[in-house]
């Protein structure tokens, strides 16, 4: 996860075409239409890397 994630980087990744996001920033653009936590969104970024594997 992006730590240091910042307002400014959610909003520069807002005007980027969706599809050319990474999986992180596809999820917190996501998460911010829809206003999960931070804690919330690292609960289910944990989950999604859980099930394809990733550590």
């Amino acid at each position: 996860m992006y730590n240091d994630f910042t307002r400014e980087d959610l909003e520069n990744a807002k005007k980027k075409n969706f599809e050319s996001l990474d999986p992180e920033q596809r999820l917190r653009v996501l998460s911010n239409k829809v206003n999960l936590s931070n804690q919330m969104l690292e609960t289910v970024y944990d989950k999604i890397c859980s099930r394809i594997g990733k550590d």
